[in-house]
């Protein structure tokens, strides 16, 4: 038996408990082969994916997300380069496929060079996510 830490049902409750940390391994162990079983689908493989990002993240997670369901994405952004790496990086390690690309979406010349690396990399676009801020505009 190990000892080890429970959150209990009560508001910030933590309740020192002797368990078998087996059964918590196993318990876990069962959780990522649920999430391997479901990333397996590849709901998206195949589609090619533009995702515009936010400041916020929203459009990060969802390239991620994407990537992971077998599209291949183009992941524009705005000066947030640490953030395009992370995405990158998350995608990478998936074994996803990843196009990135900075631009100012306020810009309306930007819509030109994004069809130019569209139609250079694929020809064409499945699904577009536009996770931009409010106000501001992208012209496809």
């Amino acid at each position: 038996m190990d000892t080890f830490l429970r959150y209990g049902e009560g508001r910030n409750e933590v309740k020192l408990i002797e368990g078998n940390l087996r059964e918590v391994r196993d318990c876990f162990t069962s959780i990522d082969r649920v999430v391997d079983q479901y990333l397996a689908i590849n709901r998206w493989s195949g589609q090619k994916a533009l995702v515009t990002n936010d400041a916020n993240g929203i459009g990060a997670l969802l390239a991620i997300i994407l990537a992971m369901e077998g599209a291949e994405v183009l992941f524009m952004h705005h000066e947030e380069p640490f953030m395009a790496f992370e995405v990158a990086y998350r995608i990478q390690e998936s074994g996803g496929r990843l196009i990135v690309s900075e631009g100012d979406w306020n810009d309306p010349d930007n819509a030109d060079r994004l069809t130019e690396v569209i139609s250079q990399f694929w020809g064409h676009v499945d699904i577009v996510v536009n996770a931009v801020p409010r106000g501001s505009y992208l012209l496809m």
